[in-house]
């Protein structure tokens, strides 16, 4: 018997046998040549399906109680599936092959990437929903300039894999992502529920810049670059880190990520216990020119919350702290505790000095308290103090025993000159913080050994004022020994507007002196 069908309704078979609705087969024409009674058909069958989402075609063979199906092949996503399989006795087995899948068909993020698998499958007639299909399989792919391998089984509508990941480009992703990414995981799952919150998953990853991948959200941890290793599991709603390393890093705790909406993938939300150890402070972002920080820290805390707000608790060691010329002693120690946009605070104590700073994020309330040992440039060791406070919009400020040095100011020196130097023994000092644009302050000053260079007095008295774009000095008062051992005492005002084109305008009053020191002393004061 010879026979040809041009329009079979394939979809509407296909809905009965479970096929999705959203996959249309189109029509199937179909050309066949069979002969035998109806329990012993011989013949062959060729079958086309060509206006399908997947159109295909293949070949039909009846041999009595054994049909063969063969040179069966799908167009899908670019790429071509080839396959055959056999039914005896109501049992079926089939052997797929894929290759040139363009996975950017199925994930939009994947644009480019390609896939291939090979795949052995058996089933009964008796039960042809996916839970009576059995498998297994392999599978590579092309993946964002990295590439994915593994191993699949298949059983009573569960599913496990096991897959080794290389190289894989995190922004791919998420533009804000940055690095590669390497590792091998397990994930399983039933075909009921193809979810991410239906799949459970556990293996080891590493991440090429470590923290520093995260950096797009958290600009701090671009220096936190050393290749972090992590062993975690899915449970279908949050990723356990039940142990991530780096170079002198440690961490465990949980990580809810955010499938959905803008941005996403990302991290929705972080609890971690955090161990740092040897972490180097001159790698801190953010210090202002000519501020040199240098030492080591060790931190054992808690990080939480999203990765725009931040919240951290914990215990801090610093060694061999040092801000410029001013040094601390060699181990400083206590409780830190920082929340974005609520407040820093940091207490940090050894058997002598103290750096303790607490600032709330948007009210201006500054509190702060540093103690320790400052050598002078004549060799004296002083007690050096920096205490302040906020009153309302006003910070009060008092500096003792505060070697300039420390300041490295100006951060390029002055030509012919260098840095200020001297010791401030006391400055009092009120600053309206409320707009850091227009700043304004007063303080009353007193400098031991005031200078620059080869120029130098001996003290300085003065009261000096900023507000508009002006510096004021009022009530200055110089006193310098000559090299003969005589001393000169000036009085001094003056005013500094800043502009395009700014003027010194003062008065020098010769209390006690001569003209060469005069002269020196004007030279001083152009600094």
């Amino acid at each position: 018997m010879r026979a040809a069908v041009r329009a079979l309704q394939a979809s509407d078979s296909g809905r009965a046998y479970g096929l999705p609705e959203t996959i249309t087969l189109g029509n199937v024409a179909v050309d066949a040549e069979v002969s035998g009674p109806l329990n012993n058909l011989r013949g062959l069958v060729n079958w086309q399906a060509p206006q399908g989402d997947y159109p295909a075609r293949g070949e039909i063979a009846l041999s009595g109680q054994q049909i063969d199906f063969r040179n069966t092949v799908v167009q899908v996503a670019g790429g071509l599936v080839q396959g055959e399989g056999t039914l005896v006795n109501g049992l079926w087995n089939a052997r797929l092959n894929a290759e040139g899948i363009q996975l950017g068909e199925f994930v939009d993020r994947l644009q480019g990437s390609t896939g291939q698998a090979a795949a052995a499958l058996s089933g009964s007639l008796d039960d042809l929903s996916l839970r009576g299909i059995r498998g297994d399989g392999t599978l590579s792919a092309q993946v964002a300039g990295g590439t994915v391998s593994g191993t699949a089984t298949l059983a009573n509508g569960n599913w496990l894999t096991d897959l080794q990941t290389a190289g894989i480009l995190l922004s791919a992703f998420n533009p804000q992502l940055q690095g590669r990414a390497s590792g091998d995981v397990q994930l399983s799952g039933s075909l009921s529920d193809l979810s991410l919150a239906g799949i459970r998953g556990s293996g080891n990853i590493a991440l090429s810049q470590g923290l520093a991948s995260f950096a797009g959200f958290s600009p701090q941890l671009e220096r936190v670059n050393s290749p972090l290793t992590a062993a975690i599991a899915w449970d279908g709603r949050q990723v356990q880190v039940q142990q991530a390393t780096s170079a002198g890093f440690s961490a465990n705790g949980v990580l809810v990520p955010r499938l959905e909406g803008p941005g996403a993938p990302t991290l929705a939300n972080l609890d971690l216990n955090l161990i740092l150890r040897d972490y180097d402070l001159a790698a801190l972002p953010g210090p202002p020119d000519g501020l040199m920080l240098a030492g080591r820290a060790d931190f054992t805390g808690r990080v939480r919350g999203s990765l725009s707000n931040l919240a951290l608790n914990g215990d801090a060691a610093l060694t061999n702290l040092a801000l410029n010329d001013l040094t601390f002693e060699e181990r400083l120690s206590g409780p830190v505790t920082f929340a974005a946009g609520d407040r820093l605070a940091v207490d940090l104590t050894g058997d002598h000095d103290r750096l303790q700073v607490s600032y709330g994020f948007g009210t201006n309330n500054i509190a702060f308290d540093v103690r320790t040992a400052a050598q002078t440039a004549q060799g004296e060791t002083l007690d050096a103090i920096a205490t302040g406070t906020t009153e309302g919009n006003i910070l009060q400020a008092r500096l003792q025993n505060f070697p300039l040095a420390a300041l490295n100011f100006p951060a390029d020196g002055i030509a012919g000159y260098g840095q200020v130097r001297g010791v401030v023994d006391q400055a009092d000092i009120a600053v309206d913080i409320s707009d850091l644009s227009r700043p304004e302050f007063m303080g009353d000053l007193a400098l031991s050994n005031p200078g620059g260079g080869y120029l130098g007095v001996d003290s300085f008295r003065g009261r000096i004022t900023y507000a508009n774009g002006t510096a004021t000095l009022v009530g200055g008062n110089i006193e310098q020994t000559n090299s003969q051992g005589q001393i000169s005492r000036y009085l001094l005002t003056g005013r500094y507007p800043q502009g395009p084109d700014p003027e010194i305008a003062g008065e020098l009053e010769v209390v006690q002196g001569n003209l060469q020191d005069v002269l020196e002393t004007a030279q001083i004061f152009r600094l």
